[in-house]
């Protein structure tokens, strides 16, 4: 039996359709299975996203979402019928049914499928298909069959045939030969002559980023590679970091949970916005390529964070860099028109730059800190007596401090400051401090009128450390030497806050408690200091104010009594409070309450241009009492020239 056929377009989507509806019959439970998967999945991402974003931060639903996109993709991928339309398959084609198989003739060339290879004959509506695996099959449009009997006559010869060829002996397995009609999109078979992927990707990655002529051929695309190339570019990003320290180093887990929770972001990303023009094929050669370029990416950013007081630049070089990979890797994955890839480009630079000033804050994550001293962890020998010699040394210190502090002038209110950095395990707090002092010195006469309490992990020997009895020596030294009647004291306290109203006090090994609320005001009080101004940057600093308020009194806070304040990280300079107050609104302010009003204005602002949750914005407080608000109106800020770091 010979039957002539002639295959066009519409053949082929129905002979796609017949594979997709066996796909979905066939692997249904596969299918609810992954969906299940996919919502557990989802659940521990949304949790894993609010350890690194915060329980009520939006940035955990966007996560989540990334992440059940990644997983969704991946499921429909893995049941898509990957199937191109091959130039060969349409047109004339001559089918004869013999009595040792199917001998096939199209203009591209000649092949025979065996009885035994053949696994059922499916039929549809308009076609019959003689299928010999779960997706190859041969199509028999019915409309080219009336001269052979009709479609019904051509089934039942060739189940008679396949049933007499099958009870001979079991069937072997189809190969590609057999089936000359049909192109699906496997793994190509490795090419001898080419290198391990990783290093075939790195290379090629490593043009891309300098500006090297580069093609699709250079490339080994897969998704495996994609994830092996990323999981470089971190982990090359993690050790970078190390190198920062000379000494022992902790790594911090929050931060790879966030950058892990960000990267999954960008991939979802790069999926949502790869060129389409070159299919599933263009997609996953656009991220192989980014992500080979992703390693030379983060070197460049090391390079860039040596750069000090480089402003915009480094991060506008950075950004500019990573444009051009995705611009260059849009050209390589679809050669698609310069224009779209720049704009592909721009918009995607765009969108992660706005996620990395909304999620990290603009801060590069720091990966690595200091180890911190369990302060319940019994020391050795010669650390323990270290530490106890200079906390011994403490009153002596403290008192060649105040040494230095000159008594106030009778009938003529000066102002004096104190300043207490708590947490010794943190740089910030120590630059805080002394930041502080030398921005109201510019603009309050403090000449010898200063005292300062820092605990720091690299101690001069000559500053005398915070903790709460030093503290207290010291209010009471000052204001020995105060007109405390007439003379102002501002008292600013930098450290890590409770809800309960207690700063954290560490410094070293040294078993120290934390100064609370009702502990500052008796030692203001014992002291005798009638006017205080106490501000205080840390955690849910408002909580101190109903301690410390009397009308004779001013308290600003960082933070209401039941909000974080922020900023108070190792690599900053300031928190983001001390910056915007003694920064940024002191130079520019007339008096006291005019820089408070401004700093919280900036904070504001730089919490609401971080996209921060209303529910988790800090809320700077200030009270002033009532006789200090009058004794305010008298003082007012000389000119200077803004303060410098």
């Amino acid at each position: 039996m010979r039957i002539e056929l002639d295959h066009t377009p519409d053949d082929w989507r129905a002979f796609v359709r017949f594979v997709e509806t066996r796909a979905r019959t066939s692997h249904r439970r596969k299918f609810w299975v992954g969906l299940v998967a996919s919502a557990v999945a989802s659940a521990l991402a949304i949790a894993f996203a609010t350890g690194a974003f915060g329980s009520s931060s939006a940035y955990a639903l966007m996560f989540g979402v990334a992440a059940v996109a990644l997983s969704w993709d991946t499921a429909v991928r893995s049941r898509r019928v990957a199937a191109v339309l091959p130039d060969s398959w349409l047109g004339p084609a001559s089918y004869e049914l013999r009595d040792d198989g199917i001998a096939m003739t199209t203009r591209t060339g000649s092949s025979l499928v065996e009885w035994r290879a053949v696994k059922t004959v499916d039929e549809t509506s308009d076609h019959l298909f003689v299928r010999l695996d779960q997706i190859t099959s041969h199509v028999l449009p019915k409309r080219h069959l009336e001269s052979c009997g009709g479609a019904q006559a051509v089934r039942a010869e060739i189940e008679r045939r396949v049933a007499h060829a099958q009870a001979a002996g079991p069937p072997p397995q189809p190969s590609s030969a057999a089936a000359p009609h049909f192109t699906s999109r496997v793994a190509a078979p490795a090419d001898p002559s080419r290198g391990a992927p990783l290093i075939e990707n790195l290379l090629a990655g490593l043009w891309l980023f300098e500006f090297v002529p580069v093609s699709r051929e250079n490339f080994a695309p897969s998704a495996r590679q994609a994830v092996w190339l990323a999981a470089l570019a971190l982990g090359a990003w993690v050790l970078l970091d190390r190198l920062r320290f000379d000494g022992d180093a902790e790594i911090a887990w929050f931060s790879v949970q966030q950058v892990l929770a960000v990267v999954t972001i960008v991939a979802a990303l790069l999926i949502l916005f790869a060129p389409r023009s070159a299919g599933s094929e263009g997609s996953l050669m656009f991220a192989t390529a980014i992500a080979a370029a992703a390693p030379y990416l983060v070197l460049l950013g090391a390079v860039l964070a040596t750069i000090e007081d480089g402003g915009w630049v480094p991060s506008l070089v950075a950004l500019g860099m990573a444009g051009v990979v995705i611009y260059r890797a849009a050209r390589v994955a679809a050669d698609e028109f310069p224009a779209i890839a720049l704009c592909r480009a721009v918009f995607i630079v765009g969108v992660v730059f706005a996620l990395y000033e909304s999620v990290l804050y603009g801060d590069a994550p720091q990966f690595w800190f200091p180890p911190e001293v369990d302060e319940e962890e019994v020391a050795d020998g010669s650390e323990k007596a270290d530490a106890e010699r200079e906390l011994f040394r403490q009153p002596e210190l403290i008192d060649a401090a105040l040494s230095r502090v000159e008594a106030g002038k009778p009938g003529v209110p000066e102002t004096y400051f104190v300043g207490f950095a708590g947490y010794g395990h943190q740089r910030v707090f120590d630059k805080e401090v002394r930041f502080a002092q030398r921005a109201l010195a510019q603009r309050i006469d403090l000449a010898a009128k200063t005292a300062l309490l820092i605990n720091t992990r690299e101690p001069d020997g000559e500053t005398p450390l915070a903790t709460v009895s030093g503290l207290r020596r010291t209010l009471a030294g000052v204001a020995s030497r105060m007109n405390v009647d007439e003379d102002l004291l501002v008292l600013f306290l930098t450290s890590h806050g409770s809800a309960n109203a207690e700063l954290s006090v560490a410094q070293g090994v040294l078993p120290l408690d934390g100064l609370r609320g009702d502990e500052l005001r008796n030692a203001l009080d014992e002291a005798g200091i009638r006017w205080r101004i106490v501000v205080i940057s840390a955690c849910h600093s408002a909580s101190f104010i109903p301690h410390l308020e009397n009308p004779d009194t001013l308290v600003a806070t960082a933070s209401r009594a039941d909000r974080r304040s922020l900023g108070c990280s190792e690599d900053r300079e300031l928190t983001y409070y001390g910056e915007a107050l003694f920064r940024d609104a002191l130079p520019q302010s007339s008096d006291w309450l005019d820089a408070l009003d401004r700093a919280r204005a900036i904070v504001e602002m730089h919490e609401q241009e971080e996209n921060v949750a209303l529910g988790e914005r800090s809320e700077p407080q200030v009270f002033v009492g009532a006789r200090m608000r009058q004794k305010l109106a008298e003082l007012k800020f000389r000119n200077r020239d803004r303060v410098r770091r």
